[in-house]
């Protein structure tokens, strides 16, 4: 199995936001800035933020954190002029990013956006394959499938309460799974030469750890990595979002 370079796709992403928020500095007169409201360890975000000229300001929250405190946190962000774009990192408590206004929300799209951008570097044909999505929901599955429709392929939707998983898992052609439950996938559950987009990054008893378990080498052809893999793409394409947000405000 070899390895998608992932790393390389978010350089890529986040030279391009580097440009844009040049240009738009110039214009403006001012960076954007950037709220970071973080449920682990967004340095590499923050680091990014910075090299590409983006002011940040972070606040910490554990996992186990008051929600509604958070939420309220999150109305004063959305309220205040001088906090362009937000962006929630991590495995944040529910409704969190819900309570971000869209207008501000820099992590809009960013994963099925960085799940495009990972299948299409390698030029890898999407017309007519059989792509299944592990997840369902607004913010990646469903944006996700309409994404890949469009490009012609043939997409099923799953959760983690289908019927027999493991069957429709082994007619993928591609599988992207986001439903953030280490170990859901094992190598038995794909089919031989499958690619597999590995969204799905949660905290186990080891640290970060994807859908898919090792197994997986022994039958896929490529795959993302976990972390550096879909998650660093996603992070990339946050600060294309805050560019565009910032852009979209002197309209």
């Amino acid at each position: 199995m070899d390895s998608i370079d992932c790393g390389a796709i978010a350089q890529r992403i986040e030279d391009e936001a580097k440009s844009s928020i040049a240009e738009l500095k110039e214009k403006h007169g001012r960076q954007p800035r950037l709220a970071v409201i973080s449920f682990g360890n967004a340095e590499q975000l923050i680091g990014a933020c910075e090299n590409s000229g983006i002011e940040t300001a972070v606040q910490y929250y554990a996992n186990d954190a008051n929600e509604k405190e958070i939420i309220n946190y999150i109305r004063v962000l959305n309220a205040d002029k001088g906090t362009d774009a937000i962006a929630v990192f991590g495995q944040a408590p529910k409704g969190v990013a819900e309570a971000v206004n869209s207008r501000k929300d820099a992590n809009r799209a960013a994963v099925p956006l960085a799940v495009m951008a990972i299948l299409e570097s390698g030029g890898l044909p999407l017309e007519g394959k059989h792509i299944v999505i592990i997840n369902r929901s607004r913010r990646v599955g469903l944006p996700l499938a309409q994404m890949l429709l469009r490009k012609d392929a043939t997409v099923t939707v799953c959760h983690t309460k289908t019927f027999d998983l493991s069957w429709h898992t082994g007619q993928a052609d591609i599988l992207i799974s986001a439903a953030g439950k280490p170990g859901l996938i094992n190598g038995g559950m794909i089919k031989k030469g499958a690619i597999i987009v590995d969204a799905g990054m949660a905290q186990n008893g080891s640290g970060l750890a994807g859908d898919a378990d090792d197994s997986i080498k022994e039958f896929a052809s490529l795959a993302t990595t976990i972390p550096g893999g879909v998650d660093a793409v996603a992070a990339a394409m946050m600060l294309k979002n805050t560019a565009a947000i910032f852009a979209a405000a002197y309209i």
